[in-house]
């Protein structure tokens, strides 16, 4: 059975909600954490923090790993939508995905009201 894996973007760093209206279909994401526990196939949530901005907290997209972590360059489509410089083309370890689902929203709140869930750490 594939692990799950909840991968964070702020908003105050990444335009994560601008970035998705464009409908990627794949991805590099940093994984600076548990990367030696990604395998091929793990599916992955993309959390939307809250950040500066405000921005309402939860589930904002599902994808697969396809491509194991290592140390590479962002995507390219991804590159326009990075707030800053700090993390903007720069090589870092990241594992390549595939979005599966890129509208939808499972708000902070469902999370917190379900019984095994209200446990995760985000």
């Amino acid at each position: 059975m594939p692990n799950a894996w909840i991968f964070q973007a702020t908003p105050n760093r990444f335009l994560i909600d601008e970035y998705l209206a464009t409908k990627p279909t794949e991805s590099a994401w940093l994984a600076r954490q548990h990367h030696s526990d990604m395998e091929i196939g793990d599916v992955i949530f993309v959390w939307r923090a809250q950040g500066k901005r405000r921005a309402r907290r939860g589930i904002v997209a599902k994808a697969t790993i396809t491509r194991l972590p290592e140390v590479r360059k962002d995507h390219p489509s991804a590159l326009p939508f990075w707030v800053g410089a700090r993390d903007r083309g720069q090589a870092d370890r990241r594992v390549g995905i595939t979005y599966a689902r890129v509208t939808g929203f499972i708000p902070r709140e469902a999370f917190l009201s379900d019984p095994v869930l209200r446990h995760v750490s985000i």
